[in-house]
């Protein structure tokens, strides 16, 4: 009868402490996308610096890469150097979107750290992210020339992510 008394408690920890392994360990660069390999949704938002209204449309006919962004993310000054100097090697287009965030302030971020970008969509708040089904920055997309979104990525992304995870769809 006294062990009955244990097995409650023993197993009530054992799934606690696997729920918690699991959610530990998982890799949040693994959440999958129900975009890739379809096309990308219409997106428009002002333009950062015209507040002129930027169609993603306009970029089909050839690749390009959506960023999402914003002054206020850790990560993603960490990663910016990367853009920078990828803009600097690739033709290919880049679309930041500044993610949630005030104008002023993302504008003042770029001009401190240099703007790869070939135009930002500002996002205040963040309907435009929702429809690529952004949960936070940074995260990338990778769309091919007929508008199919062919890789996300969510977290900063630096040279060795570049080469194995987007490199295939666009540096032949």
């Amino acid at each position: 009868m006294k062990w009955r008394a244990w097995v409650l408690p023993l197993l009530i920890l054992t799934c606690v402490t696997f729920f918690l392994w699991k959610a530990l360990f998982h890799d949040v660069q693994a959440v999958p996308s129900p975009l890739v390999g379809k096309p990308v949704p219409e997106l428009s938002a002002n333009d950062l610096y015209s507040d002129n209204k930027v169609n993603i449309e306009s970029y089909l006919g050839k690749p390009y890469i959506i960023h999402v962004f914003a002054s206020w993310c850790g990560y993603c000054e960490m990663e910016h150097v990367f853009w920078v100097n990828f803009k600097k090697h690739h033709k290919i287009t880049l679309v930041g979107i500044d993610y949630r965030d005030d104008s002023d302030d993302a504008r003042a971020w770029l001009k401190k750290l240099g703007n790869p970008y070939d135009v930002v969509m500002h996002d205040r708040f963040g309907f435009t992210s929702f429809s690529l089904g952004v949960y936070g920055t940074p995260e990338t997309f990778l769309v091919d020339k007929g508008g199919v979104v062919r890789q996300r990525w969510v977290g900063p992304i630096n040279e060795a992510i570049w080469k194995s995870e987007f490199s295939k769809w666009v540096d032949h």
